[in-house]
């Protein structure tokens, strides 16, 4: 009751996990705060030396399309790089998910 707005981040590529974490998170959010507004942060980049993996522009948007689909009233983007190569706009760094983002 507290909560006006709630949102959800996982970052598959990143972490190893399947894409389909992004629709399970959702999915939870849904049940946890019915009847809010549920958000949805999306992986943009490889966002530290010791990540897994970062995602494609495919990956990113199927992780949008699965956020949308399973509720998502909104997408944030998560487009940092993280460590001493710091970068708020990292995603800007890699011209396909720029184009992909329609940044560029």
């Amino acid at each position: 009751a507290a909560c006006d707005i709630t949102s959800f981040d996982v970052y598959p590529r990143n972490q190893g996990y399947p894409l389909e974490q992004v629709a399970i998170g959702m999915e939870n959010l849904k049940g946890w705060m019915p009847g809010k507004p549920i958000y949805c942060y999306i992986e943009t980049t490889r966002y530290e030396a010791a990540s897994a993996a970062g995602p494609t522009p495919n990956d990113m948007e199927f992780m949008v399309w699965s956020a949308i689909i399973h509720g998502a009233n909104g997408i944030n983007y998560f487009c940092h790089i993280l460590g001493q190569s710091f970068s708020e706009m990292g995603c800007l760094q890699d011209a396909a998910m720029a184009a992909r983002l329609g940044l560029v």
